[in-house]
């Protein structure tokens, strides 16, 4: 079978985005010698996002990341109110904490409060306020 330029260029990018996830996510949740688990107040949710999230969601949030762009389902859209309707705190923190779909799990990565601050940095991106209904709802 023929891969495209398109198709290659998805696949390396891909590739190039597996190579930074965390080594636990690598390995299926496991516990891996070597990897790294990030407490609170390490690292800045913004700079989470911008270093690990951000090759998929975008670097605004909006599921245009180019690695993001491969996936089917698309990566989510933090900007699009009709996600944050659907989705409460508790499901992106466990959606974090343990993968979904294409997404590795990063709960051995970080710790829960780094997580809980992530998903409030996520928030930020929506322009909504906390709680995801539209101003004026």
């Amino acid at each position: 079978m023929r891969v495209g330029p398109m198709m290659g260029l998805a696949a390396g990018l891909v590739a190039a985005a597996c190579l930074a996830v965390p080594a636990r996510a690598l390995a299926g949740g496991g516990a891996v010698r070597g990897a790294t688990h990030v407490a609170s107040g390490q690292q800045k949710p913004e700079e989470i996002f911008k270093s690990v999230c951000s090759s998929c969601h975008g670097p605004k949030g909006k599921g245009d990341g180019p690695a993001g762009m491969a996936f089917n389902p698309r990566p989510a859209n933090f900007t699009d109110p009709a996600f944050w309707k659907t989705r409460p705190d508790s499901v992106l923190i466990h959606s974090i904490t343990d993968g979904k779909g294409m997404m590795p799990p990063f709960g051995g990565t970080y710790d829960q409060a780094t997580i809980k601050g992530l998903v409030a940095y996520l928030h930020t991106l929506s322009g909504l306020p906390k709680g995801g209904s539209s101003p004026g709802e």
